[in-house]
């Protein structure tokens, strides 16, 4: 199996360290700068269903017997998101 070439490096603004290799390879960089903050894959699709969640009525919570009736221990489908 052939591995494919990079042609880019894309750093998220607060890690200088991911450019380095960028500049021992002569390759072109582009920083994400969303508020100098980098997110996760998890953080990101957790974002992302936070509407579907919404519509479903799972969040927000309507008072706070969620908060101790064991709501928060029941698992939900979310799609692209394992054992949530």
């Amino acid at each position: 199996m052939v591995s494919p070439t990079p042609l880019f490096f894309v750093s998220a603004a607060d890690t200088h360290l991911t450019l380095l290799p960028a500049v021992d390879t002569n390759l072109p960089t582009t920083a994400s700068t969303a508020g100098n903050f980098s997110f996760a894959a998890c953080g990101f699709m957790g974002f992302k269903q936070f509407p579907p969640l919404l519509n479903k009525g799972i969040t927000p919570f309507k008072d706070d017997n969620y908060l101790t009736n064991e709501y928060l221990e029941a698992a939900i489908e979310v799609p692209g998101m394992k054992n949530i």
